[in-house]
């Protein structure tokens, strides 16, 4: 029998550093409460969202394929960019990049850790193509053009 498809996706805040630079921790650690509440709220009641650690997410999406979380993704990603962060000054917007693998497109076999790892490439891609994206892992894909409107996938480095 096989089993259901699941997804990992990891999150980081663009630019967190200077949020912390320019407005202090206090409003730093505001945004990271909004992103964390934004994906809480966005996720599935049968979805994992979890802190990874300093300014960057994961969520497991259980029974979830490719597409269906790079769609969720692309939701998450919109509506953080949407959303009005309110600290003592005023308000600020963040973005956050997007880096997704499932394990229907991983070489048959691939554990969740491995997972998690080929969903951390496609978030290094998702920052260094200029942020505020999403990036899906393809063992087939070829140098990406990265948008800011579409997914874009990103190949496997062996």
């Amino acid at each position: 029998s096989e089993s259901l498809p699941y997804s990992i996706m990891m999150i980081d805040v663009d630019h967190f550093k200077s949020v912390n630079d320019t407005y202090g921790h206090a409003v730093g650690d505001d945004v990271l409460r909004s992103v964390g509440a934004c994906l809480a709220q966005c996720a599935r009641v049968t979805d994992f969202v979890a802190r990874y650690g300093g300014e960057e997410f994961a969520v497991v999406l259980t029974n979830a394929g490719q597409a269906e979380a790079s769609s969720v993704a692309e939701r998450f990603r919109a509506t953080i960019e949407r959303r009005q962060i309110e600290y003592q000054a005023g308000a600020l917007q963040v973005t956050a990049s997007f880096g997704v693998a499932s394990s229907d497109m991983a070489p048959p076999g691939t554990d969740a850790m491995t997972l998690l790892n080929l969903a951390d490439q496609a978030l290094y891609q998702a920052k260094h193509s200029g942020r505020n994206r999403v990036v899906t892992y393809s063992p087939a894909a070829k140098a990406p053009a990265a948008r800011h409107d579409a997914e874009t996938q990103v190949s496997a480095k062996s």
